[in-house]
Order: structure tokens, then C-alpha cells, then sequence
């Protein structure tokens, strides 16, 4: 089959990890689900769609980088389906991640 996609999970107090996704579309959701913990809501940030929990304020659960609360997930920005990251997206997320996650964020209003 196809290669898996790649996605980064960060949670909290830990350092943003890479991850494979199924390549299929509905295993994938399924698991970017399991990583955060319940219903998905997607914000698009720049290249990046990044997954949380759209109940995390609910839940409340602990406030993280770029105001999203409880474990985020980020892929490559697709209005389709759910996109891997490429080698260089997903360095220049982690590099973001781990340095200045302003940066993405800051990437993304260019």
C-alpha cells in the first residue's frame, strides 16, 4: 500500500514526537482521534491543519502552544482529507514546536 503519513503529536509536557498515520483515510481519522482524546476540530494554521480536542475547554484540559488546549496533532493543510507531512514541513513544524511555537504561528500570517 501506500506509505503511511506522517503527523506530529504534541502532548503535553512532552516534547512534540513524529508519528505515522494508516495511509487510509478512515483508519487515519480514527487514530488522529485517539491521540486527542474525542471529537475532532481542525484548525488551519498557515501549511499545517493541526487536530484537537474541540472539547478540550469542557474537559479542561491543559492549555498548550498556540492556545489549543490537550494533545494536538499536526498534518499538511488539505481541505480533502487528511495530508502526511512532507521531510521539510514536518522539520520545520518540529523545529517550530520545540523552539518558538510562536513561529508557526507567525509562518502562518505570511
Amino acid at each position: 500500500g501506500e506509505p503511511a503519513m506522517i503527523a506530529i503529536v504534541v502532548r503535553c509536557g512532552q516534547q512534540p514526537e513524529r508519528v505515522e498515520l494508516p495511509d487510509d483515510q478512515d483508519a487515519a481519522f480514527k487514530r488522529v482521534q485517539e491521540l486527542v482524546g474525542g471529537y475532532v476540530e481542525r484548525v488551519v494554521l498557515g501549511p499545517y491543519d493541526i487536530f484537537c480536542d474541540e472539547d478540550g475547554i469542557a474537559k479542561g484540559l491543559p492549555m498548550m502552544r498556540l492556545g489549543l488546549r490537550g494533545t494536538y496533532v499536526v498534518l499538511a493543510h488539505c481541505l480533502e482529507e487528511l495530508a502526511g507531512l512532507d521531510d521539510g514541513l514536518a522539520g520545520r513544524a518540529m523545529l517550530g514546536l520545540l523552539l518558538a511555537p510562536d513561529l508557526l504561528a507567525r509562518e502562518a500570517a505570511q
